[in-house]
């Protein structure tokens, strides 16, 4: 109902402005006014139409410039947002705002430090700008210089101690420096004035996972899926934390209600393979590893274990074809080296088993111990 009213209160406003114009077609604020009313209600064109009107007839009108401009961003012309509000601040270079709109139009254009260079003009001009502060914190956050992000957004924190926005944005950039305990206060900060915001609890189980605190994070992704049944991710991040821990059922149980809501999930099966593996279940982690290699063929984790898994089996022709297309893909993977190793050995195929041994202990000197005998 409110949004109805609004919408007719703009729709009288045209109306209104309308009239002017029929009695006086030259009337640069009517225009510019009318203009405003429609970007109000999405009709951009419009606006676009009169907002263009009026600045043939005042080019030097910094006001229809910025508001064209930012009609022109809501319909994705981002060059020609740029356009508007350059011409909006050489009318105006004091104007905080013609700085912000174009800055946050290069954030759409990923033209980060044209971003970063003219949120600075506009916090330069307007220290408690937070909006300038939080998205010029975003920006360093994008380009991946997140002492200065946390920075920006400590400075939005100590302007506005309860703006929810400022505190995740932090304690994620905090996340990304392993500042994990710190992004726990800002996290549970943002739940303690939001408690029913899935995001934040999600955000602070994962800084809790950052830490090894396995049963915190567990808590926190239950009530991710109390407030948000379907969450997917915290659903397979959940089952990951109760594999941690070695409750395997558990993990399963998670893993499986994932895909159920989405079957073509390859992290998930190839997690809940693993977890059938761990449980010596071979038949139910030979068909996920499969699934899995059908989403993702160039999974080498997946080629990989599922080989190990044949060759739990007895299956070793196949352990072979798998754990070669593992390394194939991945020439890193000592495990896999090893496992075609022992196939190959099975097999009495000592030539091709030992050169695999050798290549497997120079990626990991660890195996050495595990090499069989009659291969040393």
């Amino acid at each position: 109902m409110v949004l109805l009213l609004v919408g007719l209160v703009h729709e009288q406003a045209i109306r209104d402005l309308s009239q002017v114009l029929q009695l006086d077609p030259a009337n640069i604020a009517a225009l510019n006014n009318r203009g405003i009313e429609y970007s109000k209600l999405h009709q951009h064109e419009q606006a676009i139409r009169d907002l263009s009107q009026a600045l043939q007839l005042d080019p030097d009108n910094a006001t229809a410039s910025t508001n064209r401009g930012e009609a022109y961003f809501h319909l994705g012309q981002f060059d020609l947002a740029v356009r508007d509000f350059s011409d909006a601040i050489q009318l105006n270079p004091k104007s905080s705002q013609a700085f912000y709109n174009r800055a946050f139009t290069f954030m759409k254009q990923n033209q980060l430090d044209l971003a970063v260079r003219d949120f600075s003009y506009a916090i330069e001009l307007d220290p408690n700008d937070v909006g300038s502060l939080l998205q010029r914190g975003e920006a360093y956050s994008n380009l991946n210089q997140l002492d200065l992000a946390i920075r920006d957004f400590s400075q939005a924190i100590e302007l506005e101690p309860n703006n929810v926005r400022a505190l995740t944005l932090r304690g994620i950039a905090r996340s990304g420096c392993n500042l994990h305990e710190q992004a726990l206060n800002d996290f549970g900060t943002v739940i303690e004035l939001d408690p029913d915001h899935p995001r934040s609890y999600f955000n602070r189980a994962v800084a809790h996972l950052q830490l090894d605190q396995l049963d915190l994070a567990i808590r926190d992704y239950s009530q991710v899926i109390r407030l948000d049944p379907n969450n997917v991710h915290a659903l397979c991040n959940r089952g990951f934390a109760h594999q941690g821990l070695g409750q395997l059922d558990l993990a399963i149980r998670d893993y499986s209600q994932a895909l159920e809501l989405e079957p073509n999930n390859d992290e998930a099966l190839c997690n809940r393979a693993m977890a059938h593996q761990k449980l010596n279940q071979h038949h139910q982690a030979i068909q996920d590893f499969s699934r899995a290699i059908e989403l993702a063929p160039t999974n080498s984790h997946a080629f990989a274990n599922r080989g190990a898994e044949y060759l739990r089996c007895n299956h070793y022709e196949q352990a072979i074809q798998d754990t070669s297309r593992a390394i194939e893909l991945d020439p890193t993977n000592g495990n896999a080296w090893f496992n075609r190793a022992v196939a190959y050995s099975t097999l009495n195929q000592h030539e091709q088993a030992a050169r695999d041994f050798e290549q497997a202990i120079a990626l990991d000197p660890s195996l050495t111990e595990h090499v069989p005998e009659r291969e040393q």
